[in-house]
């Protein structure tokens, strides 16, 4: 069953067709997958600090779901990351996305507490 989840990422890149699956092998890849990604350091015109304030800023049941959709995304990774043999960084990448989950779980108990008292604010923004 993991094994279809794995394939399920195996084709996001671009170009990847069900006859690439002639590379895996079962749990093993026999080949190393062609696709790269380029994770860039910074983002175009964005402050990574004011970043992080203005996602801070979100109501916190917004905050959740921001942090699902980046474990989600960061569990991908791990996934391609498995998939070419990284068993390490795959490892770390499933460890931070489980964390990033705890956090959702955590900030949505944080909006269940003060979303009784943020009824007026909610409209006004």
């Amino acid at each position: 069953m993991w094994w279809d989840f794995f394939k399920l990422f195996y084709y996001s890149c671009p170009g990847r067709t069900p006859a690439d699956t002639s590379k895996l092998a079962g749990p093993f890849i026999t080949q190393p997958p062609s696709c790269k990604y380029r994770h860039p350091k910074q983002l175009d015109g964005v402050d990574l600090k004011e970043l992080a304030q203005k996602l801070g800023n979100l109501t916190y049941d917004s905050l959740g779901h921001f942090l699902y959709h980046l474990a989600v995304d960061i569990e991908r990774q791990g996934s391609g990351d498995a998939l070419r043999g990284r068993e390490k960084l795959a490892s770390e990448l499933f460890s931070a996305g489980e964390a990033l989950h705890k956090a959702r779980v955590d900030i949505e108990k944080a909006w269940d507490i003060c979303e009784p008292f943020m009824k007026d604010d909610i409209g006004s923004k």
